[in-house]
């Protein structure tokens, strides 16, 4: 970051550049326009200029010595530059300066940390290119006739004359960004002499720079004190010398070749020791080069190269040099291993670039970066496809770009095995929607910046196979998906049928060839039985050509059968049947595994259905008659049982898949039925199924192959009808017909479909009771209501099921599973268990429950002392009170039995009762709360709400309080008091429907209840303000003078007395029928008479409705089909069998096969749904009942046509239309009439409006009802309308249409 961003955007653009051109092999043109880029003369200038900083200059001259001076083609002119001699007198000085950075401890200097540490390993950096560039330069370049050919122009040094500073302002030398900044500060002099001194000071000032721009701002200033006493030692060493040059009389050029010497055998001979073998390598090639073109007083012998350091140099060594000879010495021993340990080191560099991925920041990423993600990948793409060389029959690839291109697809498909966890091997078996999840972004940028479109570039003919085959990889992994990758699917199609494809589907049809001769002709090995048959690497090209059709993309299923755009077609169809027909008959295991990758990939390009694949299959190949001698075959050799029962049910799936969709049309049997009928032989069909490998274990547990058979055969038998006597199958498999295989009606493509599915075993957890509570609790307001709601349950009771199923999986022994005890079954059992203990413990209460003589005796005292003691005497002894006192003493007497009340020899017996309610109470509670709650809280979570909170509402739900509320009413019962003991049987009203409604009678009209008698209690408040006002002396009675003392008292006595006695207040007061005549009056009319039975009016209005409710209910449960709506009467009048309706019922509309069937959806497997599944499934994640036959049933429409199927909807489109367009003619034929009434245009208006209102509601009630009907109801509002304005309605024709009389005329009736 001490440099300015677009400066160093462009330094690392240097570098990359750069690196095209390393190496003298077939880069000649890649060098050629590199030099148009940056000429030479500009480059050079950029390396004299003084605000050249090191971290710039290094750079330029790795790209100077790569693309101008090391190449293959020698750049004219360049021995003769002055800016080139000029540049290689420089170099003394940095070799010195690099002499003296070496000089100084390495944990000071070279190896330091911060800024010094950074400068002095520039410095290092530049001066080893530059001695690699006179090395080159003097070996190319330089010959001792130069000086005599090119006297005249190499006369004079050119730092002497200050070359640089005269042709620095020629036009283009600012090409390179950002490096020609500033101009000198000194102005340059003629004289020779002066111009060497100048030129001196020059160089003091440019190395002065080198360090300024690089640690301006950054550098603490002991660090800069440090650098700049080394810089002053250079600039002195080199005035010296420069001294020294002006008192010889050599040519400049040879005493700067002496010089170039010198130094560089001073550096190497002084810091050998220190330096690595490259480094030691450049200068040892240096001091050879020049030694090569000028001999050299007292000059020694080259140093050899040292390899490895003494113990007594690694002491001095600093960690970071240490770690990098170790890696060097690693690396020449990596060169000579071979097999796996080489593969292991390949795949840890691997690992090592993947994390310089990851850290890479994204192109939305708000952060600064020189480099981001999507450009590398786009850049490494598009290196690959230049590199790519097309011809007519066949595609090139160098091969240094092909190992390249396959490292480079290598690392594509690690970055998304390690976001996925696991290998493109594991993901088929461990993979699902978190490893989509994880994936998704590089698979997304993978696409987008063009690593789809490369791989299907490679795999063509003339690629390298390894190379076809990494790509064939690739595209595996980036396809992987549950339900297919539709992003990678388009680009895959789009590339393929834009551009020529013809390599492509040769290449792909080669690999296939491939397969087949090696299972044709190839003996295979024979596999052990724990061991895993080794399978062909190629055979993933079936995989890559499943994924392309998954999740049934007919695009790419089509492209796989021809391909338009292409100048050969390459039928791949014929090339799998070829394949599944040689891998079946090699008697092997891996055979078998083969073919059952084929098998899966037609399967999956049949789904859908794409109807010109299963012709193509069925019709004009040999798939059918394969499949079936693949049926009735034996596994023989190494073939695992498993295994060959696994490819068998594919088989029989591929069948269903032939099928899918090809159902009669128009009367019409189809083709691929009939031909698949003509073929297949039904004995071995049903030979299959009864023969079918079962466990032990499983006891008449059908098997899978078992159950996809049974489907078959019921899908040949629908078709066919006559072929269900052809079978022969046993009672127990004929049974399981309409238990594990069962089928339901499926709106599909608009046509009504029967489908055949086999039943889930997590059906098997739905109880009786959630099915009770399902029919009794679902909306039935209307039938779109009804089947929206009824998917709602689904989710609801599939949770449930789930649970249990769960459960079903804990085993406690002996045979048991949590699921034996813990079960909605049991719970519902226990429930009633538990009722009744309560009922029995009441009914011995009220048979056995009496009081004690003790207590009678003591109620006698009490009443006779009351009788003495009172002032009026026993006609008005206040009796009601003496038990009150007995009762209150016999609830604070210690013994109760002897004190208040005595039990029967039933004591014992309801002491057990009490325990057993107990348990069974506490029973139903833990019930609940492990086989409900969980249900409820995984509900809440999925919906978004946090564990805590799902926790605080599973807890509180109203039942899970309701049953611990139960649970401690029954020990309170049991250890205080018996008189909570009748509240227990207030626990009918949750378990029976009726006396729910008399409470929900109440509950219901809430507001009405409370509004009536809040009015009850003013109304009785202003009844007692007059009673206490004017009559309080009228309570005649001892007792009941004190209720009027205040007028809260008389307030209670009002409500009390008032609402329970006949009369109302006056009952207990003096008669009379005075004053007080019109007040009882008035109270009783008002209080009892017209509130009360408001109040009671409500309740019974309420529970009318609710049994009318109920009625209605039970009439569509049992009158009408769930699914369909409609009723009893159509079935039966429609069909001449008996009991059609219940029939239809039991086997067409099944309302339990539907819930069966969305079970059967969500438990399978995305990646297996047909074309038929899929649909349904994608509705269901909607919430969509389309696909639910509404007002359809296919024994309605048997012996139909398609139009007759569709002739409803179709007839009530066309009636709408219709009435909408004569309701059009009329407006028109009444406007002057509408125009002159404003009260008419209203009332034109409001009838249109509650025309339309009614056509609406006519649809919602009738659904797909008869549209003569509709429309004879719209013409009766038609007609009320244009009564209503005193005009006669206009008639149409029988199509509708207006009367050809126009005008005011007033055509016929309507017939």
């Amino acid at each position: 970051a001490h440099i300015p961003h677009k400066l160093a955007y462009h330094c690392k653009l240097l570098d990359v550049l750069a690196g095209t051109a390393v190496g003298r092999t077939n880069i000649t043109t890649v060098e050629t326009k590199l030099q148009t880029i940056y000429q030479t003369d500009h480059v050079l200038h950029a390396l004299l200029d003084p605000a050249t900083s090191l971290d710039v200059a290094g750079p330029l001259a790795a790209f100077f010595f790569h693309v101008v001076v090391e190449v293959e083609i020698k750049v004219p002119g360049l021995e003769v530059q002055l800016l080139m001699w000029e540049f290689l007198e420089r170099i003394p000085k940095h070799l010195n300066a690099a002499s003296s950075i070496l000089s100084q401890p390495l944990e000071r200097m070279a190896c330091a940390g911060g800024a010094v540490g950074i400068k002095s390993r520039q410095q290092l950096f530049y001066t080893w290119f530059c001695v690699r560039i006179y090395t080159v330069f003097f070996k190319n370049y330089f010959t001792p006739s130069l000086l005599v050919e090119h006297a005249e122009t190499l006369a004079k040094s050119p730092s002497a004359m200050n070359y640089f500073q005269a042709t620095r302002c020629n036009d283009g030398v600012d090409a390179i960004d950002g490096v020609l900044s500033r101009h000198l500060e000194h102005q340059q002099n003629s004289n020779s002499d002066q111009q060497l001194d100048m030129g001196g000071g020059e160089d003091e000032e440019d190395l002065g720079n080198l360090g300024d721009d690089v640690t301006a701002g950054h550098l603490i200033d002991e660090d800069n004190m440090s650098f700049e006493r080394l810089e002053n030692e250079w600039d002195m060493e080199m005035e010296e010398e420069e001294e020294e040059v002006n008192h010889k009389s050599k040519h400049w050029i040879n005493e700067l070749i002496e010089s170039l010497h010198s130094t560089n055998e001073e550096l190497l001979r002084k810091h050998q020791a220190i330096l690595n073998v490259d480094s030691q390598q450049v200068l040892i090639e240096g001091l050879g080069s020049l030694r090569g073109i000028q001999s050299f007083a007292n000059a020694g012998e080259i140093p050899s190269l040292i390899e490895e350091e003494t113990d007594s140099d690694k002491k001095t060594m600093t960690e970071s040099e240490e770690l990098v000879h170790n890696l060097e010495i690693f690396s020449r021993k990596l060169n000579d291993a071979e097999g796996d340990f080489a593969d292991d080191v390949e795949d840890e560099r691997t690992l090592d670039v993947l994390e310089v991925f990851e850290s890479l920041p994204t192109i939305r990423d708000p952060v600064e970066a020189d480099l981001r993600f999507e450009p590398l990948v786009h850049k490494l793409v598009e290196h690959a496809r230049s590199r790519m060389v097309v011809e007519p029959n066949t595609k090139k690839l160098d091969p240094d770009c092909t190992t390249t291109t396959v490292w480079i697809i290598q690392l594509f498909r690690a970055m998304i095995e390690k976001a996925w966890g696991m290998t493109i091997e594991e993901r088929d078996e461990d993979g699902g929607e978190e490893q989509d999840d994880a994936s998704e972004h590089i698979v997304r940028v993978l696409n987008k910046y063009g690593a789809t479109t490369l791989c299907l570039d490679l795999i063509a003919v003339g690629i390298d196979s390894a190379l076809v085959l990494e790509a064939i990889k690739l595209c595996v992994a980036m396809l992987f998906r549950e339900g297919g990758n539709l992003l990678v699917q388009r680009t895959i199609n789009e590339h393929l049928a834009k551009t020529d494809s013809t390599l492509f589907f040769h290449e792909v049809r080669k690999y296939m060839e491939r397969l087949s001769r090696h299972y044709e002709f190839d003996e295979i090995e024979v596999v052990k039985e724990d061991d895993e048959p080794e399978l062909p690497e190629t055979l993933i090209v079936m995989r890559f050509l499943q994924l392309m059709s998954e999740g049934h993309y007919e695009p790419n299923q089509d492209i796989m059968r021809e391909q338009p755009g292409n100048h050969a077609q390459y039928n791949l169809l014929d090339d799998m049947v070829k394949l599944l027909s040689d891998c079946s008959r090699s008697p092997s295991r891996e055979a078998c595994n083969a073919a059952q990758a084929v098998a899966d990939s037609i399967l999956e390009i049949i789904q859908g259905p794409c109807t010109l694949n299963q012709e193509k299959f069925a019709l004009n190949t040999e798939l059918i008659e394969i499949m079936n001698r693949m049926l009735r075959a034996q596994p023989t050799g190494d073939v695992d049982e498993e295994e060959d029962e696994g490819l068998k049910c594919c088989l029989l799936e591929i069948f269903e898949g032939l099928t899918e969709g090809q159902g009669k049309s128009g009367g019409k049997g189809s083709v691929v039925f009939e031909r698949i009928l003509s073929v297949i032989d039904l004995d071995v069909l049903q030979v299959l199924i009864m023969s079918a490998r079962t466990d032990d274990d499983e006891g008449d547990e059908m098997s899978d192959i078992q159950t996809e058979g049974l489907v078959l055969l019921q899908m040949f038998c629908d078709y066919n009808p006559a072929l269900r006597s052809e079978i022969t199958l046993p009672k127990r498999i004929m049974s399981a017909m309409g238990t594990s295989v069962q089928s339901v009606e499926v709106v599909w493509n608009g046509k009504l479909q029967r489908r055949f599915f086999p039943v889930h075993e997590i059906s098997e957890h739905i109880a009786e009771a959630t099915r009770q509570k399902l029919v009794s609790e679902i909306d039935r307001t209307s039938q779109d209501a009804k089947l929206q709601d009824f998917l709602v349950w689904a989710h609801d009771v599939y949770a449930e099921c789930e649970h249990q199923e769960w459960l079903s999986s804990v085993d406690i022994g002996n045979n048991l599973t949590l699921a034996s005890i813990f079960s909605r079954t049991n719970q519902e059992a226990v429930t009633w268990l538990s009722f009744f203990c309560a009922f029995t413990i009441n009914v011995v209460f009220l048979v056995t429950y009496t009081h004690t003589d003790d207590w009678k005796a003591d109620l006698q005292m009490r009443v006779a002392a009351d009788a003495d003691d009172s002032m009026f005497g026993s006609q008005y002894l206040n009796t009601a009170k003496l038990p009150q006192e007995a009762s209150a003493a016999c609830r604070s007497s210690k013994d109760v039995k002897d004190g208040c009340t005595v039990f029967t020899p039933a004591e014992d017996a309801v002491l057990i009762l009490n325990v057993f309610n107990i348990l069974f109470s506490a029973f139903v509670l833990g019930l609940y709360i492990i086989v409900r709650c969980p249900v409820k809280f995984r509900k809440l979570t999925e919906h978004g709400v946090s564990k805590n909170w799902a926790i605080f509402y599973t807890v509180t739900d109203q039942m899970t309080l309701y049953y611990a509320c139960y649970t401690i009413l029954a020990i309170i019962s049991m250890v205080y008091d018996d008189v909570f003991h009748p509240l227990l049987l207030l626990d009918i009203i949750v378990k029976d429907s009726t006396t729910r409604a008399v409470i929900d009678a109440v509950v219901i009209p809430i507001k009405q209840l409370a509004a009536t008698l809040l009015l009850t209690l003013f109304v009785i408040y202003i009844f007692s303000m007059i009673l206490f006002k004017n009559f309080a002396a009228q309570f005649a009675s001892p007792d009941s003078m004190e209720d009027c003392e205040t007028l809260w008292r008389c307030f209670l006595a009002s409500l009390n007395y008032g609402m329970r006695l006949s009369g109302g207040i006056g009952d207990i007061m003096s008669h009379t029928l005075d004053e007080r005549l019109m007040l009882d009056l008035m109270y009783f009319l008002i209080v009892l008479v017209i509130l009360l039975n408001i109040v009671f009016g409500i309740i019974i209005d309420t529970f009318s409705d609710l049994r009318t409710q109920k009625l209605d209910r039970l009439n569509d449960t049992t009158e009408r089909c769930f699914i369909c709506g409609m009723d009893r009467f159509t079935f039966d009048s429609a069909s001449n069998e008996p009991q059609a309706f219940r029939h239809h019922l039991k086997n067409d509309h099944y309302m339990w096969n539907y819930l069966n069937f969305i079970f059967f959806i969500w438990q399978q497997d995305r990646d297996d749904d047909d074309g038929l599944e899929l649909y349904v499934r994608k509705l269901i994640e909607k919430n969509d009942v389309m696909w639910l036959p509404k007002g359809r049933a296919m024994c309605l429409t048997a012996g139909n046509d398609d139009d007759a199927e569709e002739s409803i909807e179709v007839q009530l489109a066309r009636v709408e239309k219709d009435i909408f367009e004569h309701m059009n003619v009329q407006n028109a034929q009444h406007m002057q009439f509408l125009t002159k009434n404003e009260h008419a245009v209203d009332a034109v208006k409001s009838g249109t409006d509650e025309l339309l209102r009614l056509i609406h509601l006519q649809n919602s009630r009738n659904g797909n009802g008869s549209a003569i009907t509709r429309e004879a109801s719209m013409r009766k509002v038609n007609e009320q309308r244009a009564s209503a304005l005193g005009i006669t309605p206009s008639s149409s024709p029988k199509n509708g249409r207006p009367s050809s009389q126009g005008g005011t005329s007033r055509p016929s009736s309507t017939k």
